[in-house]
């Protein structure tokens, strides 16, 4: 993906570079933890300190790759957007002044991101969107061993719910991955998509009907 911006090319070039080599390492140990040292990599990002600025993308790199992936849908693309969801975060952090959190800042620059590439993408092929169902990965399945006609239904299930949520238009798809599934509240939500919490149930429940409709097709 060609990213754009007005930062001298070498500070472009080392912050790839970050991203490129060690994108694949830090998705498997970027979790946030407990304790807050955020303020203060904030602060020290926003004067120009490129170490805290790492800190930051440590922590919340798992967190928007994962909304990214179930917006975008496949992994190659997933790791584009992310790379340019932080480094548009990089690029306009002098700006950021502490209107809202840093978390709910770098997550509205992802929708926004994702929901651009999405539409893009759909112009570029002329095909509707729930045309492309991406191949997700899906975790071990937790119900008993020993039931294999159990284990072909949970996972028929799983599929068909993800062909659906991907069948939705982009917003209803994105307050779903947000709420449901990533378990933000309705108010984080409507401070992350810069709208409402009313938009946001509208937008949920019509997810939701939207989504037994296109089970009931499946079954």
């Amino acid at each position: 993906m060609a990213l754009s911006g007005d930062l001298p090319a070498e500070s472009v070039s080392s912050w790839l570079d970050l991203v490129g080599d060690e994108f694949c390492r830090l998705l498997a140990t970027s979790d946030a933890t407990e304790s807050d040292p955020e303020v203060e990599w904030l602060s020290r990002a926003i004067s120009g300190d490129r170490q805290a600025f790492e800190e930051l993308y440590r922590r919340y790199l798992k967190k928007i790759y994962n909304l990214v992936y179930r917006m975008v849908g496949t992994t190659q693309e997933a790791e584009e957007v992310t790379q340019e969801v932080f480094f548009q975060a990089y690029k306009n952090l002098p700006g950021f002044h502490a209107q809202s959190r840093f978390y709910t800042w770098v997550f509205r620059i992802a929708v926004n991101v994702s929901l651009q590439y999405v539409k893009r993408r759909v112009r570029a092929r002329r095909e509707t969107l729930y045309d492309e169902v991406p191949e997700v990965p899906h975790p071990p399945s937790e119900e008993p061993r020993g039931n294999p006609e159990r284990e072909v239904e949970h996972r028929v299930f799983c599929r068909a719910l993800e062909t659906a949520i991907n069948r939705l238009p982009p917003n209803q798809r994105a307050v779903m991955i947000l709420g449901p599934i990533q378990g933000h509240s309705y108010e984080e939500m409507a401070a992350i998509l810069g709208t409402t919490d009313d938009v946001i149930k509208s937008r949920l429940h019509r997810a939701r009907e939207n989504i037994r409709e296109f089970l009931k097709e499946a079954v």
